[in-house]
């Protein structure tokens, strides 16, 4: 009986061990997420709306069996495969004479640039030579150049993996249905999956206006172009996407490198597009794919079916010619007037004949052109995938599991919060609280367990604030500015603005010092003797 006591109680603490580690992990990864988004940095600014939900929408793009995963895997891992057509070999551009080759002559031309020992030949073997073409010549050749490739598992461009821009759609109806922070989060996703294989990163938004250009050719940059489009929280009015393509375009030619570029268009608008005008200017080397999310169409008014008459060369377009013609054939006659009733009624009753036949008409002509007509985008694209608006209640699958790691990441955010409380773990704990007030904003009915860890976290950093009653002597203790600006940020933003003072943090900081030290003073001095 007692082996199996001490068994059960070996699985016991073995699975309570298993279970701690799974909370580490789960923390790690979201505070590690939360810095590659540069949350810190972008405290002191204005921060986007739902800022972790976007992570919550990442984490769906990293489990392959979830339905909205599978249906934009084609998009997510699009630069692992091949560029489409083979890039130069990777070799520097070499002055002529710097290396040479021994080629034999191509032209008669060639004679003048023969090695000079060529013209000690015999005239008879020099014609022969000449004839068939066998004189030699130096020819200035750049020399086989192999580039280290890296090897690590992070950010290395070079110019013959993929290079990729990335267009973002920032209109103000992106904010419907959470659709902006769907779109962050499949662009994060995209980068992430394929970081390995990624070259030069160009990324701009567009509304209305076109948004700057952000470069990423190393790590540094790549890090603050994530930042730049995870950050963004400025929506505006309208959708050019003609004009952000063409500037896309014009990006990529104005950069030597960026040949075999892929662009990712994300959007949730319908737009006319000139198709064959941008096909045009795409050429041979630039790729578009292109993602879409909701269901927004465009309806096709009467001056633009009009216009694609008097320019169509169709059946339909030519009966419609003829139609209109004769409609102001018959009109004219009508303003100049019949000489009898009988006239007169005939020519109302051709004019109502024109006109239905012309309605007939017209209604087949827009059918046939609203199912193209906003659609150009889908021609275009390589790989285009329209995706419904995302609904919370899916996201959270299963729910009850999400909700059990967010409870158990509170625990441990409470536990950190104790006596050896670090700026580093109020910070942890004031963005992990956001965590759970968003999921308790999408399930307010569901979160009972949830709602009662996130009260017990407020009130804990509320009490530490609460706690500074300023009768201590505030001297000059281990914290940076930036920790200053990023707890005072944080706590702003998560308790409200009525309690926050940068002395009341740092007196409730300073508190936290002195008690460690008086511990570490007491250990000290009843510190057992060492045998």
């Amino acid at each position: 009986m007692e082996n199996e006591a001490a068994t059960s109680s070996q699985k016991f603490e073995a699975q309570a061990d298993a279970d701690q580690e799974d909370i580490r992990l789960a923390a790690d990864d979201f505070f590690a997420r939360m810095e590659d988004f540069g949350y810190f940095d972008l405290l002191e600014g204005h921060l986007p709306r739902e800022f972790t939900l976007v992570y919550e929408i990442a984490r769906v793009f990293e489990d392959e069996n979830n339905p909205l995963t599978e249906k934009l895997a084609p998009i997510i891992h699009q630069a692992s495969g091949p560029p489409k057509t083979p890039p130069p070999p990777p070799v520097p551009i070499l002055t002529v004479g710097e290396e040479y080759e021994a080629r034999p002559i191509r032209s008669a031309a060639d004679i003048a640039r023969i090695y000079a020992h060529e013209h000690l030949l015999p005239e008879e073997v020099f014609d022969r030579k000449i004839a068939d073409r066998s004189l030699m010549m130096p020819v200035a050749v750049p020399p086989n150049n192999f580039r280290y490739q890296s090897e690590a598992n992070d950010y290395a461009p070079d110019s013959r993996k993929q290079q990729v821009y990335l267009l973002l759609d920032t209109s103000s109806s992106m904010i419907e249905h959470n659709r902006i922070q769907l779109a962050k989060a499949l662009c994060y996703a995209f980068l992430r999956a394929n970081l390995q294989e990624l070259g030069i990163v160009y990324f701009r938004t567009f509304d209305v206006e076109i948004g700057p250009l952000y470069t990423a050719d190393d790590r540094h940059s790549y890090s603050e172009l994530v930042h730049a489009l995870i950050g963004l929280d400025s929506l505006g009015n309208g959708t050019a996407m003609e004009k952000a393509l063409k500037t896309a375009v014009a990006d990529i030619r104005a950069h030597d490198n960026m040949r075999d570029t892929e662009i990712l268009l994300i959007t949730d608008g319908a737009v006319h597009l000139d198709k064959n005008a941008l096909r045009e200017l795409f050429g041979d080397t630039i790729r578009l794919n292109a993602v879409k999310i909701g269901d927004e169409n465009i309806e096709v008014n009467d001056a633009y079916i009009r216009d694609r008459v008097l320019l169509g060369d169709s059946e339909q377009a030519k009966l419609l010619q003829k139609l209109y013609k004769r409609e102001e054939e018959v009109e004219a006659q009508r303003r100049a007037g019949a000489n009898s009733e009988q006239r007169r009624s005939a020519i109302v009753k051709e004019l109502e004949a024109i006109q239905r036949q012309k309605r007939t008409v017209i209604d087949s002509f827009r059918q046939t052109i609203a199912d193209t007509y906003g659609r150009e985008i889908e021609e275009l694209s390589e790989v285009f995938i329209n995706v419904p608006d995302l609904e919370l209640a899916n996201l959270f699958t299963p729910r009850d599991v999400r909700i059990s790691e967010l409870k158990n990441m509170s625990d441990a955010m409470l536990a950190a919060l104790g006596n050896n409380a670090t700026p580093l773990a109020i910070k942890q704990a004031a963005l992990h609280l956001q965590q759970l007030e968003l999921f308790q904003e999408s399930f307010p009915d569901d979160t009972g367990d949830l709602g009662k860890a996130a009260e017990k976290l407020r009130s804990e950093l509320q009490s530490m604030l609460n706690d500074a009653d300023g009768t201590v002597e505030l001297p000059d203790i281990e914290l940076s500015e930036q920790d200053e600006q990023q707890l005072v940020g944080l706590l702003r933003k998560t308790l409200g603005p009525s309690s926050q003072s940068l002395a009341a943090l740092l007196r409730f900081l300073w508190k936290r010092l002195v008690k460690r030290f008086k511990r570490w003073r007491r250990n000290r001095r009843y510190r057992p003797p060492a045998h």
